[in-house]
């Protein structure tokens, strides 16, 4: 029987949604915030095709990569406001 990453990661689930839940609950013990940022044209926008053409990424990575820049920028946005 073939087992998912994921179950051999937390032993009792193989979807990624519980990975998630899992990881969103664990990670304020370790007074760490978590944003939820909206993927929304992350994979049809021009920066993609870029990215994924300069560093050699697939389209999943690429994305990931742009959400994560997104999640960057909006709190470089709010610590400016705030100071």
């Amino acid at each position: 029987m073939r087992r998912c990453f994921t179950e051999t990661i937390i032993g009792r689930s193989c979807h990624l949604e519980a990975v998630i839940e899992i990881v969103a609950m664990k990670i304020p013990l370790h007074s760490i915030k978590i944003e939820y940022i909206n993927p929304k044209g992350t994979a049809t926008s021009k920066e993609h095709d870029e990215v994924m053409r300069r560093y050699g990424l697939d389209r999943h990575i690429a994305s990931t990569c742009l959400i994560a820049l997104r999640g960057i920028e909006r709190h470089t946005m709010i610590q400016k406001a705030i100071t």
